[in-house]
């Protein structure tokens, strides 16, 4: 959907892609156009800065561009000049006289909201997509919603030609084929930002047409391009803005164009299981499911929240109000979940009554967790979370009466706290960790890091009872002291993903890399046991769960293994391009995978 700049809240995705469009009305979609021209400007900053002044100039000229139906701006903003350049696009581009649209840019997070946009003009339709994945920019992956919002609202018998604008190559979006699937026999054009010299070429799998333009912001001069449809032929004209001067850079029939060919590569599941049932919600879902007396509860990214039985029947949903990043978490009857808005909800887990809510006033940026806190009389059930603002609270959970308020840290808190007997211990965005009293929240010890950030929610720190273990920013697995603060070990596991697995036994701990190493460590000194290789790619997530002597693993490809207890592993489901993002074992035989597009799967071991 597209989303008016004049009232966005811009997040910290460290980019953005503008839309600007001339058209009569922005409340429909898709948007009917009336021409066959677009004009493209690849980047707004000069050696990754960015200067108002040549936004404004470049925008008084496109809005001589009459005969252009819609303007598309990639801008790469980088981390450090994020906030100090929206501060500046946005008032300059309010001074446009033709209307503009915005989708965020560079880089995105699976699932966050519908920004893509589809515009159609008779037989052409032109789709813009955000597919980066947060903190792995040569990933990417294509939402659910964007794909349905493209499959539901198109009449794909009248389109014949799509041009596809995107911040990424064709051959980083893992699941390219599912987009592919809706525009088979159409002819596709590929057009992204590439920080080198142009080029065009043609896929020779799949019939794509692939355009990489670089930036036309240079310090010797401005400009943009202008892709048109005339007489029957596709050109690319750069336009110079210094000197008024046009290059072709492109020239081509479209009759030469070849319809998209699609591939029909299936994913095979292991004789071993048998799938018991599957519901498929088709939106998405990072967050991890929970199984408890035969009953399983999804929650989707958009606030449904589901209840099933094993057999798949429906018990309830419920919706909440707000982005669901953060896992929700069950204690007895009670459900508790909290939004990125900053909301936190207690829910009846039978009949998924809303019991209360309460606002903390900022980002909710970690998991919750649940912990008990005894007196001389009373027992309470605090759950404890953490704050973009580097606040951690504690609420009595079934009250919502505040117990204490803290603030630890200059950086947003992005772990689950962990809860050793009486300390709780924190992770914020750049690795450092900060140990705290759980009755009062006053700080025991912190263990700093350095100031490199990484602001993707995190499943450690983790713990045997005696060390805390975590990751260092620069990529270290580290065990520190519970009781003292200090170091006790570290070893170097550079490039592993930043997550990883401790055993129930608290005896071994298992990192993967992006490639699908996985290499397991003895908790007590950092010493490597083993090493499992499952011949992965450009991975960027994994979850691990054990069911007896059989450990699951699950991968960013849509893959799932299994390894025995002498590391012996087995391929169940070979990849589908969907991450699975929860594993949840019901009893020896039977478990549910649910992946990011809400689907869930009941599969038993026969």
């Amino acid at each position: 959907m597209f989303t008016n700049v004049k009232s966005l809240i811009f997040r910290a995705n460290f980019g953005l892609t503008l839309i600007l469009c001339l058209l009569i009305s922005a409340e429909f979609f898709p948007i009917l156009c009336q021409s066959k021209k677009i004009a493209i400007i690849p980047n707004t900053t000069i050696g990754g800065k960015f200067d108002r002044r040549h936004l404004e100039l470049i925008t008084s000229l496109l809005s001589t561009e009459a005969d252009s139906n819609v303007a598309i701006i990639i801008g790469e903003l980088n981390k450090e000049n994020f906030y100090e350049g929206l501060a500046q696009i946005q008032p300059a581009l309010e001074n446009l006289k033709i209307p503009f649209k915005m989708i965020d840019g560079f880089p995105n997070e699976i699932s966050e909201t519908d920004e893509e946009f589809v515009l159609v003009n008779n037989d052409r339709m032109i789709l813009g997509i955000n597919s980066k994945v947060r903190n792995f920019p040569d990933n990417g992956f294509i939402k659910a919603e964007t794909l349905n919002s493209i499959s539901e609202e198109t009449d794909f018998t009248k389109i014949k030609n799509v041009f596809i604008i995107s911040n990424q190559s064709l051959n980083r979006i893992q699941n390219i084929t599912y987009l592919f699937d809706l525009l088979k026999d159409k002819t596709v054009v590929w057009i992204h930002y590439l920080d080198k010299k142009f080029s065009m070429q043609v896929n020779h799998i799949n019939n794509v047409i692939e355009i990489s333009l670089p930036s036309t912001f240079t310090n010797e001069s401005l400009g943009y391009y202008v892709l048109e449809e005339k007489s029957d032929s596709l050109f690319l004209i750069n336009k110079n803005l210094i000197n008024i001067s046009k290059d072709f850079q492109l020239a081509l029939a479209l009759k030469d164009i070849k319809p998209i060919n699609i591939s029909n590569d299936i994913f095979t599941i292991d004789t071993s299981l048998n799938k018991v049932f599957e519901k498929d919600y088709k939106s998405s879902s990072k967050t991890l499911s929970i199984a408890s007396n035969n009953r399983v509860y999804t929650l989707l990214n958009n606030g449904l929240l589901y209840l099933n039985d094993i057999k798949g029947n429906k018990i309830f949903i419920t919706e909440l109000i707000g982005r669901i990043d953060n896992n929700p978490i069950l204690y007895k009857d009670l459900l508790l979940i909290s939004t990125v808005e900053g909301d936190l909800y207690s829910i009846n887990s039978n009949n998924g009554e809303i019991l209360q809510v309460v606002g903390i006033g900022e980002s909710i940026t970690s998991n919750l967790s649940v912990i008990e806190l005894e007196s001389a009389k009373t027992k309470i059930i605090g759950v404890v979370l953490g704050t973009s603002e580097g606040n951690i609270f504690c609420y009595d959970a079934f009250t919502f009466e505040l117990l204490w308020e803290k603030n630890i840290s200059k950086s947003p808190i992005v772990s689950k706290p962990l809860i050793e007997k009486d300390k709780i211990i924190f992770l914020n965005s750049n690795s450092s960790l900060y140990c705290v009293n759980s009755k009062s929240g006053s700080l025991i010890w912190k263990y700093e890091s350095s100031d490199k950030q990484n602001f993707s929610p995190k499943d450690f720190p983790v713990s045997d009872g005696k060390n805390i273990f975590s990751l260092t920013s620069d990529g270290n697995l580290i065990a520190v002291d519970l009781m003292l603060g200090k170091r006790a070990w570290s070893t170097n596991t550079k490039g592993v993903l930043n997550q990883f697995y401790i055993s129930s036994d608290k005896q071994k701990l298992f990192l993967i890399d992006d490639k699908g190493l996985m290499t397991i460590y003895i908790a007590k000194n950092g010493k490597e046991i083993d090493k499992i290789d499952f011949k992965k790619s450009e991975l960027f997530s994994c979850i691990i769960v054990e069911n007896l002597e059989n450990t699951l693993v699950g991968f960013s490809d849509g893959s799932l293994y299994t390894f025995d207890s002498k590391f012996f592993s087995r391929e169940l489901i070979s990849p589908t391009e969907i991450p699975i993002t929860s594993i949840n074992v019901i009893n020896n035989y039977e478990f549910i995978v649910k992946d990011i597009n809400g689907k869930i799967t009941f599969y038993k071991i026969n």
